[in-house]
């Protein structure tokens, strides 16, 4: 295998800067995600958010 040309290699560079920055985003949703699942499945469940209010009654 010979050597890359530059131009190859900034394609390479930019796929891989561009997977790094998409797995950074892709755990900070993560995160999102499991701190709102389990008020999301409460809400569910039992029509009432952990805070005690309730999203199904009409003011």
């Amino acid at each position: 295998m010979g050597a890359l040309a530059p131009d190859k290699l900034l394609v390479v560079a930019d796929a891989l800067a561009k997977s790094a920055a998409l797995a950074q985003d892709e755990r900070q949703v993560a995160k999102v995600f499991d701190t709102v699942e389990p008020w999301a499945r409460r809400l569910a469940e039992t029509g009432r958010s952990p805070g005690g209010r309730d999203f199904g009654a009409s003011a």
